[in-house]
C-alpha cells in the first residue's frame, strides 16, 4: 500500500474516532429528552462499556478468525444506520427510552468489533516504527476526539438540533467506511489468522488465555486492579445527568464538562512518560489510581 493510501486509511479512520466521540454527548442528551431518570442516562453513556461487558471476551479471537478489513466496514455501516434511524424516529415520535438504548448498544457493541478489527488491520498496513507511529496518530485521535466531539455535539445541537448532530454522528461512520472503500484494493494481504473453519477453538483459546492469567501474578495483580478502576470511573456516565439536569446548565456547558475528561486524557498521555520514569511503571499505576 502506498503512502498516500495509508494516510486515507488513517485519515478516515480518524474522523471514525470522532464519531466515538460525537456519540458521548449526542446519545445522552437525546435519552434526557425522553426521561429524567439517572440510570439511563448512565446506561446512554456507556454503550462502548457495555458493549465490552456483551461481546469483549469472544470479539477478539472472532476478529482474529474472520477478514479484520470487512469487520471495519460493517462495523461502520451499521453505526451509521443507527445514527440515522435515531434521528428518524425523533422527529416522527418513534423515540422510545427503550429502543433508543437498545439502539445504543447494539452500536457499543459494533464499536468493540471495529476497535478489534482497526488493531488488526493497523498490524497488517504497518511494521516495526510504522506500527508505532500509526498507533500514535490512533490515539492522539481519539484523545483529541474526546474533546472535539463534544464540543461538535454542542454547535450543532444548539444551532440545528439533536437529531442533526446524530446525523453528523452518521456521517463520520460514512466517511470511514468510505475511505476504507477506496483504499481496499491497494491493501497488502492480511496476515493468515486462525481461519473461519477454527472458531470451534475460540473457547479453548480462551480458557488458555484465562489459565494464563491466572498464572502469571503480575499480570492478574494489574488486571484486577484496572477492573476495579475501571467500575469506579464508571460514575463519569453521570456526568451529562449532573449537567443538564442536577445543575441546570445548557448544552454548552454541559460539553465543556464532557470535553475536560478528554483534555484530562491528553494531559495525562503527555504526562505519563515522566511519571513512569520518575515513580516506575507501578508506582505512576499507583498515583493515577
Amino acid at each position: 500500500m502506498t503512502g498516500a493510501a495509508r494516510r486515507v486509511f488513517l485519515g478516515g479512520q480518524a474522523v471514525s474516532l470522532l464519531g466515538d466521540g460525537l456519540a458521548v454527548l449526542a446519545v445522552p442528551l437525546l435519552v434526557l429528552r425522553l426521561t429524567r431518570d439517572p440510570l439511563a442516562a448512565g446506561l446512554a453513556a456507556a454503550p462502548r462499556g457495555i458493549g465490552y461487558l456483551v461481546v469483549g471476551v469472544p470479539a477478539g479471537a472472532l476478529v482474529d478468525r474472520w477478514n479484520a478489513w470487512n469487520v471495519l466496514v460493517v462495523a461502520d455501516v451499521v453505526r451509521a444506520g443507527v445514527f440515522v434511524a435515531l434521528p428518524v424516529m425523533t422527529w416522527t415520535g418513534a423515540a422510545s427510552l427503550s429502543v433508543v438504548l437498545a439502539s445504543a448498544v447494539v452500536a457499543g457493541i459494533a464499536t468493540v468489533f471495529f476497535d478489534a478489527a482497526l488493531g488488526a488491520s493497523l498490524k497488517d498496513l504497518f511494521a516495526n516504527e510504522g506500527l508505532l507511529r500509526a498507533n500514535a496518530v490512533m490515539e492522539t485521535a481519539a484523545q483529541l476526539a474526546a474533546v472535539a466531539g463534544p464540543a461538535a455535539v454542542a454547535l450543532v445541537a444548539a444551532t440545528a438540533g439533536i437529531g442533526t448532530a446524530l446525523l453528523f454522528d452518521a456521517g463520520t461512520f460514512l466517511v470511514s467506511c468510505a475511505s476504507l472503500l477506496a483504499v481496499s484494493r491497494a491493501r497488502p494481504s492480511p496476515r493468515a489468522r486462525g481461519g473461519s473453519g477454527s472458531l470451534r477453538r475460540v473457547g479453548r483459546d480462551f480458557a488458555d488465555g484465562v489459565r494464563f492469567l491466572v498464572g502469571c501474578r503480575p499480570l492478574l495483580a494489574v488486571t484486577v486492579v484496572q477492573v476495579a478502576v475501571n467500575l469506579c470511573l464508571a460514575v463519569d456516565t453521570l456526568i451529562v445527568y449532573l449537567g443538564r439536569v442536577t445543575l441546570g446548565l445548557p448544552t454548552r456547558a454541559v460539553a465543556a464538562l464532557v470535553a475536560a475528561e478528554g483534555v484530562g486524557g491528553v494531559a495525562g498521555a503527555v504526562a505519563a512518560g515522566a511519571l513512569a520514569r520518575r515513580l516506575g511503571p507501578m508506582g505512576a499505576v499507583a498515583a493515577g489510581v
